[in-house]
């Protein structure tokens, strides 16, 4: 079994913190303009830094790889899915 190593913890830890900061600050547009696209920006923001969190959470507590995978493949693809609504409503 392959181990993780900490910088590889370390750099998904970075990226989780990140998109919260990122998933924050379009959810904090949101509210000021009660902008429906927005939500879903920020919604689809915080499905894709889930994706990341588990790997974190894999890392830190070792999570069983098939859990893993499927989750993050769940998450990345509902948070796509809500960026794709949120660019198609901010079209129209």
């Amino acid at each position: 079994m392959v181990t993780t190593t900490p910088f590889a913890v370390l750099a998904n830890a970075v990226s989780v913190a990140l998109g919260g900061v990122v998933t924050h600050v379009a959810y904090r547009a949101h509210r000021r303009t009660a902008s429906r696209p927005l939500r879903w920006l920020a919604g689809g923001l915080a499905a894709l830094t889930a994706a990341g969190a588990l790997g974190v959470a894999d890392g830190l507590v070792g999570l069983d790889p098939a859990v893993r995978r499927l989750g993050q493949a769940v998450a990345l693809a509902v948070g796509f899915g809500m960026v794709a609504v949120a660019l198609y409503r901010q079209v129209e």
